[in-house]
């Protein structure tokens, strides 16, 4: 800038207060650092964004490094001892300090020294900082509350300097911050000619200082855009302030969007405008993108309700080519059925619908016990599964597996829907079977032979008396283990050729010397007889015959070394089929958890330089996975019940509300009003998860100080709700944009108590999510 086009403030009657103001619309506090003292002061602005008050403010350059974050207090230290040395150049640096309510925020540092006017004065350094973003503090041991937002800089003047020498050094210096403010300032008189600007001005343009003192407020802009400058100009001077939206053109020109806020102000009784442009291209890059991503929602949504209209045919179809009887019954009426249950009864649909269930069982009694057997199955898991007899139009019976579930188990007057299993040719096998087993034990057991039966899987059908005596098991313990359990692994290897050969269909004769279960040494006729069905082979058949001749006195240690063996196999057996089981519950369960945290930490691996925010992300995500893995545990070995509501629902959100502020920094206050609330389970683990849902709402999107979750109990309701001081966001477009499923969760569960949820917001206002339970409610049939 020219020295004829340097602007002397207080020529123009602009006192620090004017200044001060205008780089408070800016969005920017200032500061001086006096080496010589080493104090530190803080414009009243910078406090206010900080969240300090006066006697809280540090003074001192110390104890203002104390609130920089450590891993940035070196390079900050750095840049504060450079702008003491003569000559020394603009500085500019990124950090983070912390917001007096334990908020990290990233700021923009510009530095530079100046000489005061009056030669008895030290010079000082003076910067400005501007909001880069905020993050979390807890790293660093603070409790985040993501409310504040942070622009710093510090101003120290000393005090006993005379009054008109420190109104020359705060001209001076409020030039310098104007020239290193980010954004582009100006000050116009009322005529549009512009009085004074800064650096950037320049810098963005491309007008040098004396291009731009010959220039008015309309050149800056493009033709079609200077109508709306001037209207903008004229409302600032009789308004008082006004905003734009209008591209700055360049001098190759480039146009580059810009947001201006202007106020008016009078200069030795002339009114002028006093501004800040600041570039917003990324701004709106980015309502673009966000518009072509609406747009593609859109097309999604359009798809998925085709997709939903072909499934709802084909369910459609499935259900009437379905073999099994399928059917709606309300208050045990019969509503609606398919084909399969014409084909079941004998009846036709139109003899079917709107009779009662009764006039197809045999009896009364067999009615009311289904009836009760299978709603009380409804209540306790949401399902019921039986077995029954129903009378066909014929007057034959037909056995059938029942299996019903209600269709809204808030809304009792939709009925519930019902499956039919004819199960008659399997009940009348199943006789068959018992009866020709009841033979065959009763024959087999009275021989001296140890008889078994074994599939072609090598799975046990048949053991009689005597080999399950032999080897000390029950009918039903023998029922389906596979040889190579119930003879252990070194037998069945010892003998897996003949198995083999016999599974082949060759007949097998052979001795073996095998330990009694006395312990004596018993000789062995075996035979492997196979089982044919047709031309294939469907098992064997183990007949085992003791003919042990007189062999009593060899081998004790022996034989008892052998029993050892045996026991540690049969231990081990047990101890591996216990392994496993537990393997496959933690694999079906938590192994797609534990693998979304490897491939997480394997991308940080990967990722050559990983930002604070980034690494904070991760680990967020990290957190939520654990969060995610904790519950799976507490549904597995808590049987889907969180274990506080066994002391109680309110106990129970106590716990939840202290956790929830240990692990968000955001306090949280439980209250009630009236007696403690009677709930049962069901309605005790619905209210849990509302607040449960609503809390994590609030952590991950409310950025709130504080929340507070009032329960109001009566005789005839109990009415919830929480709230909290956060950003808030505008609840009328909750029925036009997708909702979460957070959100939609929450709905659910209140229409499952029959209950109503109320969502009160506005930006800046906070949220108030109000639910309201009837204690009182009729009975579902």
């Amino acid at each position: 800038m020219t020295a004829q086009n340097q602007i002397i403030f207080r020529e123009f009657g602009v006192t620090d207060r004017h200044l001060l103001a205008a780089l408070e619309a800016a969005g920017l506090g200032v500061w001086v650092y006096e080496p010589a003292t080493g104090r530190v002061l803080w414009s009243e602005y910078l406090r206010a964004l900080l969240g300090y008050s006066v006697a809280e403010a540090p003074t001192t350059l110390a104890a203002w490094m104390d609130l920089v974050q450590p891993v940035d207090r070196q390079a900050v230290q750095t840049m504060i001892a450079a702008a003491e040395v003569a000559d020394a150049d603009r500085a500019e640096h990124e950090f983070q300090m912390r917001h007096n309510g334990g908020l990290w925020s990233r700021v923009c540092l510009r530095l530079c020294r100046v000489e005061a006017e009056s030669s008895g004065s030290p010079p000082v350094a003076i910067g400005t900082v501007a909001r880069v973003a905020n993050r979390p503090a807890s790293s660093f041991g603070g409790h985040a509350d993501e409310t504040g937002s942070a622009v710093i800089a510090h101003a120290a003047i000393t005090e006993q300097k005379l009054a008109e020498q420190a109104l020359r050094s705060q001209l001076r210096l409020t030039s310098e911050i104007i020239d290193s403010a980010p954004g582009v300032f100006y000050l116009l008189d009322d005529a549009g000619h512009v009085l004074r600007w800064n650096k950037n001005l320049e810098t963005v343009t491309g007008y040098d200082g004396d291009a731009i003192s010959r220039m008015g407020a309309l050149a800056f802009f493009e033709p079609g855009i200077q109508p709306l400058v001037s209207k903008a100009i004229e409302e600032t001077l009789i308004k008082g302030e006004s905003f734009l939206d209008a591209p700055l053109l360049a001098r190759d020109g480039r146009r580059i969007p810009h947001y201006f806020s202007g106020r008016s102000i009078e200069l030795d009784d002339k009114l002028c405008i006093i501004g800040f442009g600041v570039d917003v291209a990324e701004q709106k890059q980015s309502a673009v993108e966000l518009e072509q991503h609406r747009k593609h929602l859109q097309e999604l949504v359009a798809e998925r309700t085709v997709l939903l209209k072909q499934n709802d045919a084909r369910m459609r179809s499935i259900l009437q080519a379905s073999p099994l009887g399928i059917g709606v019954v309300v208050e045990r009426q019969i509503r609606e059925v398919n084909e399969a249950m014409t084909t079941i009864t004998g009846y036709s649909a139109e003899e079917l619908i709107g009779q009662s269930a009764r006039f197809l069982y045999p009896s009364d009694a067999e009615f009311i016990r289904v009836g009760e057997e299978k709603y009380a199955q409804i209540r306790s898991c949401g399902r019921g599964v039986i077995e029954t007899v129903w009378r066909q139009k014929t007057g034959g019976l037909r056995h059938i597996l029942l299996a019903s579930a209600s269709i809204d188990p808030a809304n009792s007057a939709l009925g519930s829907s019902f499956t039919a299993f004819d199960i008659t040719e399997r009940k009348l096998a199943e006789q068959a079977l018992e009866a020709n087993e009841r033979f065959l034990r009763t024959f087999t057991d009275a021989l001296p032979s140890m008889v078994s039966h074994w599939d072609k899987t090598l799975h046990c059908c048949f053991a009689n008396r005597a080999y399950l005596e032999w080897f000390g098991k029950t009918p039903e313990q023998m029922q389906g283990k596979s040889i190579r359990e119930v003879i252990g692994e070194k037998l069945f290897l010892f003998q897996k050729a003949d198995i083999d050969a016999a599974i082949g269909g060759e007949h097998r004769r052979f001795e073996r010397t095998l330990k009694k279960p006395s312990g004596e040494i018993g000789h062995l006729l075996v035979e492997y007889i196979p089982e044919r069905a047709g031309n294939e082979i469907a098992g064997f058949y183990a007949v085992i015959t003791d003919v042990t001749m007189v062999k009593r006195a060899e081998a004790k240690l022996e034989e008892s070394q052998q029993a050892l063996r045996q026991i540690l196999i049969r231990q081990d057996q047990i101890r591996e089929n216990e392994r496993n089981h537990l393997a496959r519950e933690l694999h079906d369960e938590l192994g797609q958890l534990l693998t979304g945290m490897n491939f997480m930490v394997s991308a940080l691996q990967l990722t050559s330089e990983v930002t604070t925010s980034q690494a904070n992300q991760i680990a967020l995500e990290l957190e939520g996975y654990l969060d995610v893995t904790q519950t799976v545990l507490r549904r597995i070995t808590r049987d889907l019940h969180p274990t506080q509501l066994d002391h109680g629902l309110l106990p129970a959100l106590e716990v939840l509300a202290t956790d929830f502020y240990g692990r968000s920094g955001v306090a949280c206050r439980l209250t009630l009003s009236g007696p403690d609330p009677q709930l049962n389970g069901d309605h005790a683990t619905s209210i849990f998860r509302i607040v449960q849902e609503s809390l994590t709402n609030v952590a991950r999107h409310a950025h709130a100080r504080s929340v507070s979750v009032h329960i109001e109990s009566t005789a005839e309701s109990l009415n919830l709700k929480i709230q909290d001081d956060g950003l808030g966001f505008d609840s009328a477009l909750l029925g036009a944009n997708d909702q979460s499923f957070g959100l939609m969760g929450m709905q659910e569960r209140t229409a499952m108590l029959g209950a109503s949820l109320k969502v009160i917001s506005a930006p800046g206002k906070g949220t108030i999510v109000a639910v309201e339970i009837p204690i009182k409610r009729k009975a579902t049939t």
